[in-house]
């Protein structure tokens, strides 16, 4: 990570690639130190709403005749009542975890220069 210079990147998901190589390194285990980081962090949030819906639905009818004298009537009624609650909750997880700490150390801490590739000398 440290041998490289970096761009920043629109279609990355971090928004930043690695650009071209800046360093050579002659001896690695005497010019960086590497040390795991295994920290982790999280930050969540919460929210939740709810929605009542009622329903209430009535149908009636009637019916009737009459032939002289005589009548007659018939009648009918229907009604349905409900009523539902939704709950709707969401949850965004942040997490963050840091996984290596690099750093130079040595000549090349102290002499960068001296470790430069030759195209990023030309550049």
């Amino acid at each position: 990570a440290i041998l490289y210079g970096y761009k920043v990147d629109a279609n990355s998901p971090s928004y930043i690639s690695r650009g071209d190589r800046i360093f050579t390194l002659f001896d690695k285990d005497n010019d960086v130190a590497i040390s795991s980081d295994t920290k982790m962090y999280m930050d969540s949030h919460t929210s939740d709403s709810e929605h009542v819906a009622s329903k209430n639905v009535a149908n009636s009818m009637s019916v009737g005749a009459h032939y002289g004298a005589f009548s007659t009537a018939a009648s009918m009624k229907v009604s349905d009542s409900s009523n539902s609650s939704i709950k709707t909750m969401r949850v965004d997880a942040l997490t963050t975890a840091i996984e290596y700490d690099v750093a130079a150390i040595g000549h090349f801490r102290t002499e960068p220069v001296e470790y430069l590739t030759e195209d990023f000398k030309r550049a």
